[in-house]
């Protein structure tokens, strides 16, 4: 095959996968009323570009931006012990979100070879520009304690960002100087939570 023809043959190939995109993201299905655009600096409008929408699952668009929480949404996580993390813990999230106020639950189980523990808990806090800030006010083997934690929204679901903990006054705070991990949670149905 010639170089032009192939050229021709991806250039087409392209063309199709736009058209597809901009039919699928204007179809009566992709609309949602849970489902808003996040803010854009710009100015411009997003609502009216079909490239700036999200489908009803909170996917990223096309220009990779995730669409904006609303109402109960739901999230879990299951980590199944190894070698080097041997506690299989297993965390159930659920959230009511209006505008920027959050509030919700969060419980989990810690399985381990020197441990086994439930917590469970209360949340209330904000969402903005795709993150989720949240005092956590929890309940471990008999003992209360509060955390700081900070999700960030994603096309599939949460990411908290762990940062090594400090306590001030009471509650635990990330220390934002050092390294975070992430931690995956995905989108579920809240009828299995």
């Amino acid at each position: 095959m010639k170089k032009s023809s192939l050229a021709l043959l991806v250039i087409a190939a392209v063309a199709v996968a736009v058209v597809a995109s901009l039919v699928f993201f204007n179809s009566p299905e992709s609309a949602t009323s849970e489902l808003k655009e996040p803010r854009q600096e710009t100015g411009e409008n997003p609502a009216q570009t079909p490239a700036n929408t999200a489908n009803q699952t909170g996917q990223a668009n096309q220009s990779g931006a995730v669409a904006v929480l609303s109402g109960a949404k739901c999230f879990s996580r299951l980590q199944k012990a190894t070698a080097s993390a041997p506690y299989t813990v297993d965390e159930k999230i659920k959230l009511d979100i209006s505008g920027e106020k959050v509030t919700g639950t969060k419980s989990g189980t810690q399985i381990g070879p020197d441990m086994t523990n439930g917590y469970t808990g209360t949340l209330a806090g904000t969402y903005k520009d795709n993150v989720i800030d949240v005092l956590y006010s929890y309940t471990v083997e008999g003992s209360q304690n509060k955390e700081q934690e900070e999700y960030d929204v994603t096309a599939n679901g949460l990411v908290k960002k762990r940062w090594p903990l400090k306590d001030e006054n009471g509650i635990l705070v990330p220390d934002k100087t050092q390294t975070s991990a992430d931690i995956t949670y995905n989108s579920v149905d809240c009828s299995t939570i």
